[in-house]
C-alpha cells in the first residue's frame, strides 16, 4: 500500500494524459494504490483527462485527474514488477488542418482517442471525404485526429494501412468572388471527389455568382469549395468557375 508519506513534492500545473489500459481506470480517492481508496468514477481506454498535480511514489507516479466531470487519483504505470503503462502523458496540437478518407468503405468515428470498436460512436464520413480536423493527439505511431466540429475523432493509421491521407495542402481563398462558367452549370458536391455518394441535387446555373472558400489539388484534379446566399454550400471542380480578377490584384494574393 502506497501512503502520502512515501510521495515526493506535490507538482501542480496543467498535463494531457490518455489512457492506455484496455480495461480502463478506476480513480481513487488519496494518492495510493490502496484498493480501498477505489470510487464509483472510471476513465476508459482512450480517454483524454487534464492532469493538475502529480506526485511521484516508489513504482509509479499517481496523477490527479480534474475534467471531464470526474475527479480523482490515477497513476501512469502499475506498481510492482509488471511495470505496466496504464496512462501516458501527450502533447494536444490544436489548429486547422484538412484530411481525406482513404478506405473504399469510409471510416468509424470515435468517441475517445482508441482504435477498439467499443469506441466507435457509429457511422463515420465516406471514402473520398474531406475533413476539417482541430485537434491532433499523437500515441505511440498512431495520431488520432478530432474533428473541429466536435463529433468524433479518428486516426491516421490501422493494421498497417493508411485511413486518412492528410494534412492537405488546402489554400484558404478569403472568400474570393468568382463566376459559373460550365453551360450546364456546376452541380455541388459533398466531397472533392468522383465518388457516388458525394453526388447531390443541387446544381448552380452558369454566370451565377459564389464565394470560393478553399481550394485543394487532389489527385492532379484542382477542386475548389464554394458557397452561395442561402446556405447553398459544395465542392466544384476549379475550371467549373471563374475568379474575378479583382482577387488576383489584391495585397499578398498569389496565385
Amino acid at each position: 500500500r502506497a501512503s502520502t508519506e512515501f510521495l515526493g513534492e506535490p507538482e501542480e500545473g496543467h498535463w494531457s494524459y490518455v489512457v492506455l489500459d484496455p480495461k480502463g481506470i478506476t480513480l481513487r480517492s488519496q494518492p495510493t494504490y490502496d484498493k480501498g481508496a477505489k470510487l464509483k468514477s472510471r476513465l476508459e481506454e482512450g480517454e483524454l483527462v487534464n492532469i493538475v498535480e502529480r506526485r511521484s511514489g516508489a513504482d509509479t507516479r499517481f496523477l490527479r485527474v480534474d475534467c471531464l466531470g470526474f475527479s480523482g487519483w490515477a497513476f501512469d504505470q502499475q506498481p510492482g514488477s509488471s511495470s505496466v503503462v496504464r496512462m501516458m502523458e501527450v502533447t494536444v496540437e490544436e489548429g486547422s488542418w484538412f484530411y481525406q478518407v482513404l478506405p473504399d468503405r469510409g471510416c468509424a468515428l470515435r468517441s475517445r482517442c482508441s482504435i477498439s470498436d467499443g469506441s466507435k460512436v457509429g457511422a463515420g464520413p465516406q471514402k473520398g471525404a474531406v475533413l476539417r480536423i482541430g485537434q491532433r493527439v499523437k500515441v505511440g505511431s498512431t495520431t488520432f485526429l478530432r474533428q473541429k466540429d466536435g463529433s468524433g475523432w479518428l486516426f491516421d493509421w490501422k493494421d498497417g494501412k493508411r485511413v486518412v491521407d492528410g494534412p492537405l495542402p488546402v489554400q484558404p481563398m478569403r472568400s474570393a468572388s468568382a463566376t459559373i462558367v460550365v453551360e450546364e452549370g456546376a452541380q455541388l458536391l459533398a466531397a472533392p471527389t468522383a465518388e457516388a455518394w458525394a453526388q447531390t441535387k443541387r446544381l448552380v446555373l452558369r454566370d451565377a455568382k459564389v464565394t470560393v472558400l478553399v481550394k485543394v489539388v487532389l489527385g492532379g484534379v484542382e477542386w475548389m469549395e464554394v458557397s452561395k446566399p442561402g446556405g447553398m454550400q459544395g465542392w466544384v471542380p476549379a475550371a467549373s468557375v471563374d475568379l474575378e480578377d479583382a482577387v488576383f490584384g489584391s495585397p499578398g494574393w498569389a496565385r
